[in-house]
């Protein structure tokens, strides 16, 4: 092992980088490469697609104009979810493959922030394939859409990487990459606002870098700069979808820190499931672990061991940071599937924290010298294969997904021309847990529109919890929260039972409540006669 790996210098050489990112390119491609040719399209990636392929010219700002009215607060997502659209089309291997590639564009970024804080070549490339492989956010490399919300994390990370920089210069060159790091900082949270409370906080890095009121003048900018763009994104996004007022946020925080201590407890021991003793167990062998470093500084000077506890608490900030913006949204740390998107930005701190604890402990266990760094190295690489295995079995339920949505849209292939309206039966809404087949009034629309090149279809899928209303002149589709409630004539409409392509055309209300009451789930209601 080359004592270069473990010199704490700042930043890395070019070629120190290069090597980095071949490496993070071999854990990406041997952990996602086979993902990227047997995954599709889920949820927005069908609407999005058919958005995108039926706009009006010029389609690509056709499209953003759409999106601005979506996505509210932030306009620099709404102008890069079109692109892969435009560059790819419907091809979903290219556009997985570039979800794989932001992944580890995200993990070479957080490597050149680790390194200019002066961590260790090894260490910081065992953090960054960890994050590569996490499985708490994997929908964020598994799933197109959500893989471009990965560009505010790099954002940021360049940005705080460029401050820091920037501190180690004086006059206009520093203020000149400062400012460039603020623009970072602005362009991150008007992507995705999941690292603005982090950006507020990054001040405390630059304190010991530079002369203080040096550091918190630059620490001042950030703030006028971060408030501004909260301010703006808040104040936009209030107007098109919902927002956790002050006492949904206050009333979330309890369960945000018991899921993230939970989740602390999975990323230690990366097994199936854990029973709540073991979880216990764990969260309190790392408390233990934290209080022996203290008492063990207290009493001797540990260079070594002072940084692991530094580490150790700038990633329990950024943690919190991270989760403080998704107070009151209804998302927590431990949600699956679709929903880990929640920890996009917080992934990364858990591993910093995770390795930062393996480290001091076997630095208290073996103390100093090689010994120490080769278990903590060992230990790290059997939680990578177990994050690694957690992963598969991630990847093999939204396979079975994609699989399950072609079911489908196999089964529609049969019924026939001049329909307008299909309402499709007997399919699950999940292949597990947040993990989407057809369960949204716009991701089978999207789908058909692009199946049959018809931007006038429309497509409900019914499944429990999906009421049916037949009413004398249409039918109701209820599916409540953002599935929404949707009516469709009776005219050209027909039902369809995906798993035996039985299907039945639709003329009245009589008929419809006929034909519902044989298709599972089956509730319904006839109004009006």
């Amino acid at each position: 092992m080359s004592e270069w790996l473990l010199r704490p210098t700042r930043g890395p050489a070019p070629k120190e980088l290069a090597g980095a990112a071949v490496f993070l390119l071999v854990i990406g491609v041997a952990a996602y490469g086979l993902y990227v040719t047997r995954g599709g399209f889920y949820s927005d990636d069908w609407a999005n697609a058919a958005n995108y392929h039926f706009a009006d010219p010029p389609r690509y700002w056709s499209s953003v104009d759409q999106l601005e009215g979506v996505l509210g607060g932030r306009p620099l997502l709404a102008l890069l979810l079109p692109v892969p659209h435009a560059v790819f089309g419907t091809d979903t291997d290219l556009q997985l493959a570039l979800a794989l590639a932001l992944g580890i564009l995200t993990s070479c970024c957080f490597y050149v922030l680790l390194r200019t804080l002066a961590m260790p070549p090894l260490h910081a490339a065992a953090i960054a394939a960890l994050a590569l492989l996490f499985p708490w956010s994997d929908s964020i490399r598994l799933w197109a859409t959500a893989s471009i919300n990965s560009v505010a994390v790099c954002l940021f990370l360049l940005g705080l990487t460029l401050a820091l920089r920037g501190l180690d210069h004086r006059g206009r060159r520093g203020v000149a990459m400062h400012a460039a790091a603020d623009l970072l900082y602005l362009l991150s949270i008007l992507t995705y606002e999941v690292a603005a409370a982090a950006a507020l906080l990054a001040g405390l890095l630059y304190l010991g870098r530079a002369p203080r009121t040096t550091a918190i003048r630059r620490w001042c900018a950030d703030v006028i700069v971060v408030f501004a763009a909260i301010t703006y994104s808040l104040t936009t996004t209030v107007e098109t979808r919902h927002v956790g007022s002050l006492g949904e946020r206050i009333g979330d925080v309890g369960e945000f820190v018991r899921e993230a201590g939970l989740l602390l407890a999975s990323s230690l021991l990366p097994i199936g499931s854990q029973g709540r003793p073991l979880q216990a167990l764990i969260l309190l062998l790392a408390a233990t672990v934290v209080g022996l470093i203290v008492l063990r500084l207290r009493r001797h000077r540990d260079d070594a061991l002072r940084h692991w506890l530094w580490w150790i608490v700038v990633a329990t900030i950024a943690i919190g940071a991270a989760y403080f913006m998704f107070l009151g949204s209804h998302l927590h740390p431990r949600d699956p599937g679709i929903d880990t998107r929640i920890n996009v930005f917080a992934g990364l701190a858990y591993c910093l924290l995770v390795y930062a604890l393996v480290a001091a402990a076997c630095r208290l266990i073996l103390g100093d010298g090689l010994r120490a760094v080769t278990a903590a190295i060992a230990l790290v690489a059997a939680m990578g294969l177990g994050y690694g295995l957690l992963l598969r079995d991630d990847q093999g339920n939204w396979e079975l997904a994609s699989s399950r949505q072609q079911d489908v849209l196999r089964a529609a292939d049969g019924v026939g021309p001049k329909w307008r309206t299909l309402v499709t039966f007997g399919a699950p809404s999940q292949a597990a847990p947040e993990v989407p087949i057809f369960n949204k009034s716009w991701d089978l629309r999207g789908a058909l529109r692009l199946r049959f090149d018809d931007p006038s279809l429309r497509g409900f899928p019914v499944y429990r919890g999906v009421r049916l209303k037949c009413e004398p002149d249409s039918l109701v589709v209820d599916g409540g929260g953002d599935y929404g409630r949707h009516r469709a004539a009776y005219r050209r409409l027909v039902f369809l039972d995906a798993p035996t392509s039985q299907r039945e055309w639709i003329d009245g209300a009589g008929a419809c409540a006929r034909a519902a009451a044989r298709f599972p789930p089956g509730p319904v209601e006839i109004s009006g006669g």
